[in-house]
């Protein structure tokens, strides 16, 4: 994964407001904060209003980070650090809440892209019904094809990887036709974008 910005030409506030747009018409969230404690506040705002009692979190590129544990911790809600390869699927599959960094958020199609190097990792995301993924409004870029360099700079790493496109919770019809949320992943999905601190 980089920790390079990717830069935009056009006005991050704008992209912002079509960001939360497109992921809302598809039953997501996305606030925009300024500094760690607010991400902290929204994030036990989310679990306290999804009833999230167990959580797992992963590294996060944010500045005072131990402040969103504490936060949590202080709101009497378990939280366990997952870095690296290692993330047991029992574990994951009985947790409420993930908290992963997000690589790019997509304002065209309100996405969230998150780039991973393990299964573990990516199924971080996918298992418990809440999924929370921050991440910088410098990495946040137009259309998909946006991307394109951040996808290169993925394809020329050695190691193994996959990409995620998350556009909202889960959904299906195929149940008599009516869509229906959750079914084969998160219930809730929230991108919280940070600005330049």
């Amino acid at each position: 994964m980089t920790d390079a910005p990717i830069l935009i030409e056009k006005n991050s506030l704008s992209l912002f407001d079509k960001f939360q747009q497109e992921i809302e018409a598809l039953n997501g969230h996305a606030y925009l904060t300024s500094n760690t404690t607010e991400i902290a506040h929204r994030i036990v705002a989310i679990a306290e209003k999804s009833n999230s009692r167990r959580v797992v979190k992963q590294k996060l590129r944010v500045t005072n980070e131990e402040l969103i544990k504490a936060e949590l911790d202080r709101a009497g809600i378990e939280v366990t650090e997952i870095n690296g390869p290692d993330a047991p699927l029992n574990l994951l599959s009985n947790t409420d809440l993930a908290i992963t960094p997000a690589d790019l958020f997509v304002a065209w199609t309100g996405s969230i892209v998150i780039a991973t190097n393990y299964d573990a990792e990516r199924l971080i995301s996918c298992l418990p019904r809440v999924h929370v993924a921050v991440g910088s409004i410098k990495n946040l870029v137009y259309t998909p094809k946006d991307a394109t360099k951040f996808i290169r700079e993925q394809l020329n790493k050695s190691t193994a990887f996959a990409i995620s496109f998350i556009s909202g919770p889960s959904r299906t019809s195929d149940i008599e036709m009516k869509p229906t949320f959750g079914v084969h992943g998160p219930h809730e999905v929230h991108a919280i974008l940070l600005q330049a601190e």
